[in-house]
């Protein structure tokens, strides 16, 4: 979001507080222009059209590991005691072993 803003340093910029100012160029470019320059509502309803018309590909499924077992053991994290299912009591009975051993 900041790339090309000239507000992005380091840690010794800023230890040092050296305050930076946005780049005049990049300041209109992405916040300060006219709104007849915004082309976003354009895409937008264009993503949205595409989307239901069946044109837009499904997002890929995001890198998980653990699958079922994983889903199972994280479900009797949140839900605790709510939880009585026997798949909960095998999660956790297997999974904070492997959990504790993981961080150890």
């Amino acid at each position: 979001m900041f790339v090309g803003s000239g507000l992005l340093a380091g840690e010794s910029a800023v230890v040092a507080r050296d305050f930076r100012h946005p780049d005049a160029a990049w300041l209109a470019d992405d916040y300060f222009h006219d709104p007849s320059m915004d082309a976003w509502l354009e895409r937008l309803e264009s993503l949205v059209a595409r989307r239901r018309a069946g044109r837009l590909p499904p997002k890929p499924p995001l890198a998980r590991r653990g699958g079922q077992a994983r889903d199972v053991f994280e479900r009797k994290m949140v839900l605790g005691r709510k939880d009585r299912s026997l798949a909960g009591v095998a999660a956790m009975a297997v999974g904070w072993p492997i959990r504790l051993a993981i961080r150890s």
